[in-house]
């Protein structure tokens, strides 16, 4: 198969490295000799990924090009010896490094750290890996999220940025390569979250490196939704085996539908629902993970809708472990302004019982609104409602 993508270029601190501790401690020794407060090593995720300068009015809270421009030579001049202190791959990522290799995908690095410290770290920390290119911060070149980095390693390589797969661990990363006409691929093991890699465009997620060989192999970006602790996308035929897993929770049924069994989910339509997937992601049914692992804790799906009413009705499930943690409403809450705009739907309702009240609960703060209830199989169910803000 030939590969979407002829190269990979990736970040450096927070993407193929774990720098964390070591940036803290430099920043904060030489924050000392500039009369700042040194800073807790967790708030430098937010902290680093702009470049020196920016680093350095960050940690110092000023403006003061005389300040900057000291701690930045300070800054330059230890980092060397503390980069190498405890600086380290992250897991995974050599193995993804030779798995690219193998397949004739060439790898990069651009990076908004001073190009002198890059090449330093890369050659105390990854000495036998060899990357076609290396480009960090010199003079005369933007930094990120100007594109141009990208453009001058595309050069070297021979390679369009179309075809070039750009992995990032922050907003700044997902700007520069859209900005570039390349893939953005965020990775969540990195400084930043997954909601700052979907707001800024990330076209693919990723949870460990080896994820990203999925990305060479043809599959193509999905659209993300993301809430402060979760990502939704289209379901795939490797999420079934989860979402099986919740339709056979006979106690979890009981609650969300009167009876232990699976309702609608009988062996047929699980089978013929993998045949679809197998094809194409799904247009109705959207799988919810939790990051960074993105683990499959439920979904929520558009069971039917009629474009002449312009009403859909949904369903959502999570596994029992994700129970009563917030989760569903957030869902909710992001999923159903997306969908009613992609299917121009005005209302969105759904069934549950009257005598689950938790459910009650969490469809209230999700903005839905008791519209009935009726006797039906299992009890009194309760019709809610959506509506499209006006």
């Amino acid at each position: 198969m030939t590969p979407r993508f002829r190269a990979v270029i990736f970040d450096l601190d927070g993407t193929l490295a774990d720098t964390l501790q070591d940036i803290a401690g430099c920043a904060n020794e030489c924050a000392a000799l500039c009369g700042a407060a040194p800073v807790p090593a967790e708030r430098f995720r937010f902290f680093v990924g702009d470049g020196l300068a920016v680093l350095a009015e960050r940690l110092l809270g000023t403006t003061d090009r005389t300040r900057i421009e000291a701690f930045s030579a300070a800054f330059t001049a230890r980092l060397p010896a503390w980069q190498m202190k405890s600086s380290h791959l992250y897991p995974g990522v050599r193995e993804l490094l030779a798995a690219l290799e193998a397949r004739g995908v060439q790898a990069a690095v651009l990076t908004n750290k001073p190009h002198a410290l890059a090449e330093l770290l890369l050659a105390g920390i990854a000495a036998d890996i060899r990357f076609a290119a290396v480009a960090g911060q010199i003079a005369g070149r933007p930094r990120k999220p100007d594109p141009a980095g990208i453009f001058a390693i595309c050069r070297r390589l021979g390679v369009p940025p179309s075809s070039i797969l750009y992995a990032g661990d922050s907003a700044v990363d997902m700007e520069t390569g859209r900005r570039a006409g390349a893939a953005a691929a965020g990775v969540l093991w990195g400084f930043r979250g997954a909601r700052e890699l979907v707001e800024a465009g990330a076209h693919y997620l990723a949870a460990r490196p080896a994820d990203l060989l999925a990305c060479l192999d043809g599959v193509p970006p999905l659209p993300l939704l993301a809430t402060e602790r979760l990502v939704l996308r289209p379901a795939l035929a490797g999420d079934l085996a989860a979402f099986q897993e919740f339709w056979s929770d006979a106690e979890a049924n009981r609650i969300d539908h009167g009876t232990s069994d699976a309702g609608a989910w009988h062996a047929r339509s699980v089978e013929r629902l993998k045949r679809l997937l197998r094809k194409r992601p799904s247009r109705t049914i959207w799988t919810v993970l939790l990051p960074p692992a993105l683990t499959i804790v439920g979904y929520v799906r558009l069971r039917r809708y009629c474009f002449l009413t312009a009403r859909g009705t949904l369903a959502i499930r999570l596994g029992r472990p994700w129970w009563n943690r917030g989760y569903a409403t957030e869902t909710l809450r992001a999923w159903c302004p997306y969908i009613a705009a992609q299917r121009r739907l005005k209302v969105l309702d759904l069934s549950v019982l009257a005598s689950n009240t938790a459910a009650m609960r969490v469809y209230a703060k999700a903005g839905f609104t008791l519209v009935e209830t009726r006797p039906r199989r299992g009890g009194n169910w309760c019709t809610l409602e959506w509506h499209v803000p006006s």
